[in-house]
């Protein structure tokens, strides 16, 4: 089984021009057609990690790509 950690899915291109935000070091996106394949690797990566913090993480993650999908939406998230 191929694990798929937060890092698969980060970018900064959305379709919209956005200007580059001043002390944020992080903007990523997921994008409609990104998002069905990240919200089922996350849930199967889920029961395996053993780390409470990629765990909660990855079930943070992963509620994000459902509600995307339940809006029809894409994601754009400020990270830092």
């Amino acid at each position: 089984m191929s694990t798929v950690l937060p890092d698969d899915f980060t970018g900064f291109e959305p379709p919209v021009e956005l200007p580059y935000p001043d002390g944020h070091p992080g903007v990523g996106t997921v994008t409609r057609e990104e998002w069905g394949r990240a919200e089922r690797q996350y849930a199967d990566a889920i029961p395996i990690l053993a780390e409470p913090r990629w765990r909660a993480a990855a079930e943070q993650l992963h509620a994000w790509f459902t509600a995307c999908r339940q809006a029809q939406r894409d994601l754009v998230v400020f990270y830092s």
